[in-house]
């Protein structure tokens, strides 16, 4: 059967077609998806504790100190913070730690990631610092006008909670202005945030308990942390179940597989 040049450019444009089908609904998965990440306050003889939204642990990491998370699905990273400001990648699957760095100034709490940084809160500093996880360089930083303890970004901006009993959550954009956005959480120690992608809510973190919230500060619920629960919770983080992979590299992808096909028949 003899095919004319006209039938191979059909037919390479089929290839990419069928190619964009494949994978427009593929994602980049990570193990124990919708589970949270319970840090150990400022000490080191607790386990780190991965469970889910119940509480019930799913996996943990013994005698380890996290007073912060930051998670990149796309890098199958979660970075560990300790309250001496160094931040330590993990293999997502295996929790396999990876080399350690230390920003140049000192600061010590809850952590996020906003897609290709590092966001830090720094309770004594009464700072926000952005972080570069390649370098370990701080990029930028911002006064929330209050002690900052627990961070979590929302796909745009971060919510800060202030350290205190007063409660306060409240959001800003990443250049440290305010939204309008803010609830008081209730009358207990606010410690972490983990920003739930599924609903929008926010988890909240405290003395031996997680809440749940809506950003309007009605509360959805709490579990107790069963193990060591006389930790603090100041480290907090929500570990989504996948992230799709961008458009622009799948019509790239389809787009090289189309020249592909024209460059054999020239």
């Amino acid at each position: 059967m003899f095919i004319t040049k006209r039938s191979r450019l059909t037919v390479s444009g089929l290839m990419a077609a069928l190619f964009l089908c494949l994978v427009s609904g593929t994602t980049i998965a990570a193990s124990f998806p919708n589970s949270l990440w319970v840090g150990t306050d400022n000490t080191a003889s607790l386990a780190v504790l991965n469970t889910d939204t119940s509480g019930n642990v799913l996996r943990s990491v013994p005698i380890t100190e996290a007073t912060g998370f930051a998670i990149d699905l796309t890098g199958n990273i979660v970075y560990f913070g300790r309250s001496d400001a160094t931040i330590t990648p993990r293999n997502l699957d295996t929790l396999a730690p990876g080399t350690s760095f230390t920003p140049a100034t000192g600061f010590s709490e809850d952590m996020t990631f906003d897609g290709s940084h590092i966001w830090r809160a720094g309770i004594l500093a009464g700072a926000v610092f952005e972080i570069n996880p390649a370098t370990g360089a701080i990029l930028s930083s911002f006064g929330p006008g209050f002690s900052p303890l627990g961070i979590a970004w929302d796909g745009s901006g971060l919510w800060v909670s202030q350290f205190g009993t007063a409660g306060l959550v409240k959001r800003f954009d990443t250049s440290g202005t305010p939204t309008g956005e803010q609830f008081n959480a209730g009358d207990f120690l606010v410690g972490g945030l983990g920003y739930d992608s599924r609903d929008g809510t926010l988890w909240i973190g405290t003395s031996g308990r997680v809440y749940h919230y809506q950003t309007d500060g009605t509360q959805l619920g709490f579990f107790d942390v069963t193990v060591d629960p006389s930790r603090f919770v100041d480290g907090l983080e929500f570990q989504a179940a996948a992230i799709p992979i961008p458009p622009s590299l799948l019509l790239l992808g389809s787009g090289l597989l189309g020249l592909v096909g024209l460059r054999r028949l020239l």
